[in-house]
């Protein structure tokens, strides 16, 4: 593992193989590549017994793949609950051993032959359900539902009888597309930051027909535009701000939100609404201004592909989408917006939207005092700093993930890490209050005595309670905790990241050395002068220094993401990839063409480099397998195994059986291939 590649481990109880080149391909698209290695198949107990037991570091993830027929045998059927426990406690293991990786379990669909028989279908679903449950527990450890993956993805058949047969590989190449993308997506969500607002369109967007043109009464909100308005009321309930931003006069907009049956949104549901005559551009970049929040969290959701590249070409910080007008595709554009799925929803998430309706108020009253000291004292600003406990975690591991600006060291921890930290490491959070309301649980702080001098290994705030004193007043918290415990001094080891600079500021404005050295005296002493201190605001548009984010960042690749929304249309992203521009496939099949096309994707080989024997290519017993299967699914030709086994398998020779099997009829594929591993 190299320190510029996503590392991901599969373990299985099938062939897994199929499921490489859509991992591969996503990384790819999203700008970082893979180190990606399968464990022998069916050994899932045993990988996750060996798992994190030696000095090297563990990958970035482990995707388990288990169809839990494999672990039930038939006639102790009794035994399928045990089975699904013994599995979960072989993963919880693991991952608490690797607190750094995140595990995806994926319970793949039965067989069949499971499906028809009752007994054992019971037995099957009984030993998933156990897994499944005790898995939620696990903080560094998700379920993948497979039937979700084939309904998301679309996918038209998910067993394959003819390879499972062949070489234990049960699941259509459509399946593995759609798998291998579900898995990259969910780890895309784990590792990157996520937008904070979504600023959306009306005119065939939020309703059918055009305002302007239409009037009130000319609008339709039919059953697709119902449930993408319930998708964005999914996105607020979940902490993101949503914001409106039309060409249209604010008074038709008012009357048609209150008046158009059929909406779900209401004015509350936004936390800003634009309605004017200016560039949109030029209203995101105030929102942002408005909100205090950089563009690079911020989403565009419009229909006219014309706005959509004003806003990319003046805004390039911000993700933009565009949707299609009609609202059946236009909604899933958005259910495929990989940024804009959403996990684990603290108190303070569903409860973001009010306090920035709070945060007018405090903007409404400041405007009214004559100084920043007088706002300050008119707030009744009341900051509480205590020891973390276990019902902390979920929001603090949030705030790790979301408070990028003042973040002082960087680091962004995930649950399952924050679990496992040694009890030396104090953590605290901080709470704030003020006279408008609660803002909740807004900033961390972890630390260890070490050397004399208190390390402080965590030191954020959210954006919503910056320059308001919190940052100063847990400073000096941290001084006189180290005071308490005898030590000389406080270090805050700062690590520029991509948009971190207003930490930066605060510790340049306190005088704190660039060794991040600090008197413990004089950290408890330091005190907020609002009349000297600078008022907070966003991040620069365009930071200096270099970002500490793996993949590219999300809003290059919102669209991306967006484009591909069935199996079907990833399988040909791949294939695309991997297509030989020379050939001509003509009016007819170019056998010759389909043959290479399919080797080139089980080899992840350029086509242009496949020559010889397909054994000689890195082609071995579960490749040639996953070949026939393909074969067999494209063309309907089942190959005699004898001819495979007994001749080099090359292109040419191939595809001229193959012809030859199309125009005189298939025969059996006979037995099982005797060289393939098991």
């Amino acid at each position: 593992m190299t320190e510029d590649r996503l590392a991901i481990r599969v373990l299985s109880s099938f062939t897994a193989t199929p499921v490489g080149p859509a991992i591969t391909f996503w990384a790819d698209r999203l700008g970082l590549p893979v180190e990606l290695s399968f464990a022998p198949y069916s050994q899932v107990f045993q990988e996750l017994q060996r798992h994190g037991r030696t000095d090297r570091p563990g990958p970035d993830a482990v995707a388990v793949l288990v169809r839990m027929e494999d672990f039930v045998p038939p006639g102790r059927h009794d035994e399928a609950s045990a089975v699904g426990a013994e599995l979960a406690d072989a993963v919880a293991g693991a991952a608490r051993r690797t607190p750094g990786t995140s595990f995806f379990i994926a319970v793949c669909p039965p067989s069949p032959a499971a499906e028809e028989d009752d007994r054992r279908r019971e037995a099957v679903a009984q030993a998933a359900h156990e897994l499944r449950r005790r898995v939620d527990d696990v903080a560094n450890a998700g379920n993948v539902d497979p039937q979700d993956v084939c309904r998301q993805y679309a996918v038209s058949r998910a067993a394959d009888h003819y390879a499972d047969k062949l070489g234990n590989i049960p699941y259509t190449v459509e399946f593995f597309a759609a798998l291998g993308t579900t898995v990259m997506r969910r780890l895309h969500r784990a590792m990157t930051a996520e937008p904070k607002v979504l600023v959306v369109d009306c005119d065939n967007t939020l309703w059918d027909g055009v305002l302007g043109e239409d009037g009130p009464a000319g609008l339709r909100v039919g059953l697709a535009r119902q449930e993408l308005q319930d998708f964005l009321l999914r996105q607020r309930r979940a902490g993101r701000l949503l914001c409106l931003c039309t060409k249209n006069d604010p008074a038709d907009i008012d009357e048609a939100i209150a008046t158009v049956p059929g909406m779900r949104l209401a004015p509350d549901d936004f936390v800003r609404i634009r309605a004017d005559w200016r560039p949109k551009s030029a209203n995101i970049r105030e929102l942002a201004s408005d909100l205090n929040l950089a563009l690079d969290s911020f989403v565009f959701i419009d229909d006219s592909p014309l706005e959509c590249a004003a806003v990319q070409s003046q805004c390039p910080e911000v993700a933009v989408v565009q949707l299609p007008q009609d609202a059946s595709r236009a909604l899933q554009t958005l259910f495929h917006c990989w940024p804009l799925d959403v996990g684990h929803v603290t108190e303070e998430a569903s409860r973001r939207t009010a306090m920035y309706h709070e945060e007018q108020l405090r903007r409404h009253l400041r405007r009214q005092t004559l100084s920043l000291a007088e706002f300050i004292d008119s707030l009744d600003l009341r900051v509480t700093v205590r020891p973390a406990g276990a019902a902390d975690r979920p929001r603090m591991a949030d705030l790790m993930h979301r408070t990028t600006q003042f973040n002082v060291t960087g680091h962004r921890y995930g649950l399952a890490e924050i679990e496992a930290l040694p009890t030396a490491v104090e953590q605290h959070v901080i709470e704030v209050r003020d006279r408008f309301g609660d803002y909740g649980t807004v900033g961390l702080m972890m630390a260890s005595a070490e050397d004399g001098v208190l390390d402080v290994g965590t030191f954020l705030l959210s954006c919503r309670a910056l320059g308001r004193g919190v940052e100063h007043r847990m400073l000096a918290h941290l001084g006189r905790r180290a005071l308490d415990q005898g030590l000389d001094a406080v270090r805050l080891r700062y690590a520029a990241t991509a948009r971190n600079q207003p930490a930066r500021q605060f510790l340049d404005e306190i005088g704190v050395p660039q060794n991040g050295i600090f008197g413990a005296g004089d950290a408890a002493k330091v005190r907020y002068d609002p009349d000297a201190s600078p008022e907070a605001g966003p991040a620069p548009d365009r930071p200096p220094t270099g970002g500490t984010q793996r993949f590219r960042p999300w809003y290059e690749i919102a669209s991306a993401t967006a484009d591909l929304t069935t199996a079907h249309s990833i399988r040909r992203a791949i294939a695309s990839t991997l297509d030989d521009p020379g050939d001509d496939p003509g009016d007819g099949l170019d056998y010759g063409r389909i043959v290479r096309r399919i080797w080139a994707e089980i080899l992840e080989l350029d086509p242009g480099r496949i020559d010889g024997d397909f054994r000689s290519l890195g082609g071995g017993s579960l490749e040639l397998v996953q070949l026939l299967a393909r074969l067999y699914e494209e063309l309907e030709v089942e190959l005699p195994v004898e001819a495979l086994l007994d001749n080099a398998v090359t292109v040419g020779g191939l595809a001229e059986l193959v012809r030859s099997l199309q125009a005189d009829g298939t025969p059996s594929p006979g037995d099982r291939i005797p060289w393939v591993e098991s």
